[in-house]
């Protein structure tokens, strides 16, 4: 076995090994899915839209204290109004007469004491709303983080088949230069240099599909990462392997902001039910009004002030059934919204056990590439051995090399899907949003 064959042994082992915690994500992979979540443009949607309902919250709150309002008028009156009055006493009559120009400010608080629960129900709708919209922010998170991480994996695997490529022609050179000798010394046919030759032109071809295919990948990375697309990302060099599912089965599920959102929309609904009911149980508000007009309360032309305090109740008295049948569609609509919650369970569940199930896979056919890569480069090696020793024919190490080749992507594939299998995972454990 010579030093090539050790040196190709030995590097599958380190790339096999040295990633037992492979699940932690490498450096260059955080940086690409930091940049994905400060570029995606629904994430800073998102984070308006939160921005957003939490002003309506404040606006709810609001409702619930004092207000005070201001205001003034005028306007020109053609005919005031008169007040002619014959007093005996006086032994002639007394007439009072409006103003044609008539001016008012005014300065009034008002505060609601009772509105049937209503307005703590809309600050409770408002409140949900923006929990929704937290929620919402959370699952585009882990969305984007899985995209990301995928769009990396898949890049870096590109990578790595074009290395796989690359080596797969040098090999080829290096058995050209074998075959020609042997040519040369009259131990072999012309017309097996011929062949090999043509394996070498194929080798060729193969290497500019997978550097094409590699430049593409890193255009969906930068796409996604807000780079310019012909910006020469850098990259780890090949996919970190998963070799072990001892801890996939320990892994502890996070809310699922699915879940949440579906938990949140039954509070909303049970508000818009408390909103409905308010709207047929007693109003009362209570508030005081301060003025200053002209003509006067003593029908004087300077203005002077005035003030006056109220209380105000209302009590809705018959609707015609309009409240019992509003009521009952808000109930309906409860149960609807806790329906969508046991189904959105049921779903992540599935969704979740699923996951373990197909990374647990995953990593069983990284094993098993792994080691057939392990046998497919020891077969290509001592195929050489015996082409040397003229015990084999061109076509077996042509053979050899082909499955030699197979074996490494097929290799690569594995660790790929199981690197996707796993951000699925994490998606389903919503761990993307433990930080």
């Amino acid at each position: 076995m010579n030093n090539c064959f050790r040196y190709k042994l030995l590097s599958l082992f380190v790339m096999m090994f040295s990633a037992a915690g492979a699940q932690s994500p490498t450096e260059l992979q955080l940086r690409y899915r930091d940049m994905a979540l400060d570029y995606n443009h629904d994430i800073k949607s998102a984070r308006e839209n939160i921005e957003a309902s939490m002003d309506i919250v404040g606006a709810a709150r609001a409702d619930l204290k004092p207000k005070l309002g201001a205001g003034a008028s005028y306007q020109y009156v053609g005919h005031p109004m008169e007040l002619n009055i014959n007093l005996e006493a006086l032994g002639s009559p007394v007439s009072f007469q409006g103003q044609n120009d008539q001016y008012n400010a005014f300065l009034s608080l008002s505060q609601p004491v009772y509105q049937g629960g209503r307005l703590l129900a809309i600050l409770k709708r408002a409140e949900g709303q923006r929990d929704v919209a937290q929620y919402q922010s959370q699952m585009l998170t882990s969305v984007v983080s899985q995209q990301s991480d995928v769009t990396y994996w898949n890049c870096v695997a590109m990578g790595e088949v074009a290395a796989v490529a690359l080596e797969s022609k040098e090999s080829i050179e290096e058995f050209v230069k074998v075959v020609k000798q042997r040519v040369d010394l009259g131990y072999a046919d012309p017309t097996d240099l011929l062949m090999v030759e043509v394996k070498l032109n194929e080798s060729e071809y193969m290497l500019m599909q997978a550097n094409t295919s590699y430049a593409i990948s890193k255009m969906a990375l930068n796409s996604i990462t807000g780079v310019n697309l012909n910006v020469d990302t850098t990259t780890d060099s090949v996919v970190a392997p998963i070799n072990t599912t001892d801890w996939i089965g320990g892994l502890i599920s996070n809310p699922r902001p699915e879940v949440m959102i579906a938990r949140t929309q039954i509070g909303i609904t049970k508000a818009d039910k408390k909103i409905v009911n308010s709207k047929y149980l007693p109003q009362i508000n209570i508030g005081a009004e301060g003025n200053y007009k002209s003509p006067a309360y003593d029908f004087s032309s300077d203005m002077k002030p005035n003030y006056g305090i109220y209380a105000k109740v209302s009590v809705p008295v018959f609707e015609w059934g309009k409240r019992t049948k509003e009521s009952r569609a808000a109930g309906r609509k409860i149960n609807i919204a806790t329906q969508n919650l046991e189904k959105t369970e049921d779903q992540v569940a599935l969704e979740t056990e699923s996951s373990r199930k197909t990374l647990e896979q995953s990593v069983e056919q990284v094993n098993l590439t792994y080691r057939s890569l392990a046998k497919a480069l020891e077969n290509e090696q001592r195929s050489l051995e015996r082409y040397r020793e003229g015990k084999m024919s061109v076509l077996d190490i042509l053979q050899a090399q082909l499955y030699r080749q197979n074996a490494q992507v097929n290799y690569i594939q594995a660790k790929v899907v199981a690197q996707n299998s796993w951000s699925e995972l994490q998606r389903s454990l919503n761990l993307y949003n433990q930080n």
